[in-house]
């Protein structure tokens, strides 16, 4: 029987999509066009945002660019089959438009910012997420957690949503190397910290966690590892360097996954301190693939995975104290039971493998291009 999609032409549309400088800037947009491509998809056009934080009047020009080459999509509409749009609140306006005077396929993929609105302009542009939301055939969301936040927003179908957890986890990066596991090291408790360096990730929090927990365990060495980039970079090296903390935690920047892997063996505990409704919190489960429990927070994504006690440890929002006791009960705990929670971290991770969850994405893609 024929491949579905093969020759099926996508037109890409995202605010974010990385490039050389940026490499890590939307690249999540660029694993998802990467697994179709795998699966007999082709891209002849894209619409795309690679320079992250650009200044107010450069940022105007770059979306004035990119609303004015979405409606170009128009009169190229015999290029492409299928509309693919990342991030629907920065681009509804001209993708409606281009959906109705073309009629093509259109497939949503909600990320969490642009769904759960911050910002007044973000507010302003989300008035029209509601019909773009409605003229859509497929809305792909990253959790279960965000498909209910979907329904409830949208009052759409559960026919209409696909579940796709962000691509899911590459075991063959994300998984446990016993040369690096932590119990040998008697001398260091470490944590680590693995997000964007943004108040609303919560890196602030890493560093009080880190600066208490030594200031109560003067005879422990405790310490932490920090990775990625972002707007408030020099802002938490300032606060290292403020709390006297430079030779406690290490800020590593931005890393290749498969270095980030290594670390994540490293560490000891992974702590999620993010203040936001995460869509899902991949960055959690890819610490747990590598046997590395998780302290996170009780919200959003993260609490759907997280099972208080037994895979990991859910903190309450924005509380140090709070993620203090638990990575203090966890230290208490005996090697059996650190084993133990290590194991259903892991055996819970792998049930996001890509493997299964990009079949149960093309399946769900084929089954809409069967309509």
């Amino acid at each position: 029987m024929k491949n579905e999609t093969q020759n099926k032409r996508i037109f890409l549309i995202s605010n974010m999509y990385p490039n050389d400088e940026h490499p890590h800037f939307g690249v999540f947009v660029k694993n998802t066009e990467d697994v179709l491509k795998k699966n007999g998809f082709l891209f002849p056009l894209k619409v795309v945002i690679t320079e992250p934080n650009q200044k107010t009047l450069k940022k105007i020009k770059t979306y004035i660019k990119f609303y004015i080459d979405i409606l170009k999509g128009i009169i190229k509409r015999d290029l492409y089959d299928i509309i693919y749009v990342h991030f629907i609140s920065h681009s509804s306006i001209p993708v409606i438009i281009l959906k109705l005077l073309t009629n093509k396929t259109l497939i949503l993929n909600v990320h969490g910012s642009d769904v759960i609105i911050r910002g007044k302009i973000a507010k302003i542009l989300s008035f029209f997420t509601f019909p773009l939301v409605k003229i859509c055939d497929r809305i792909v969301v990253p959790s279960d957690f965000f498909k209910d936040v979907v329904k409830s927003k949208f009052k759409i179908d559960d026919k209409k949503i696909i579940v796709y957890p962000s691509g899911g986890i590459n075991t063959d990066i994300f998984k446990p190397i016993d040369s690096l596991r932590k119990y040998e090291r008697e001398d260091v408790f470490c944590l680590g910290y693995v997000s964007r360096i943004e108040y609303g990730k919560g890196w602030d929090i890493f560093i009080n966690i880190i600066k208490k927990l030594n200031e109560e365990h003067k005879n422990m060495n405790i310490k932490g590892i920090m990775i990625g980039d972002g707007k408030d970079k020099y802002n938490c090296l300032d606060y290292i360097k403020k709390t006297n903390l430079e030779d406690k935690i290490e800020y590593l920047g931005p890393l290749s996954q498969k270095e980030i892997a290594h670390y994540l063996n490293i560490i000891d505990l992974f702590i999620f301190p993010t203040r936001l409704e995460e869509s899902l919190g991949l960055v959690g489960l890819e610490a747990m693939a590598c046997k590395t429990p998780v302290v996170g927070t009780n919200i959003g994504g993260i609490k759907t995975y997280i099972n208080h006690e037994k895979n990991g440890f859910l903190a309450n929002v924005n509380d140090v104290d709070d993620f203090v006791h638990l990575v203090e009960k966890y230290i208490k705990l005996s090697k059996q039971e650190k084993d133990l929670i290590a194991t259903n971290a892991y055996n819970t991770a792998i049930k996001f493998n890509s493997t299964i969850v990009e079949k149960d994405f093309i399946d769900n893609i084929k089954n809409l291009l069967k309509e």
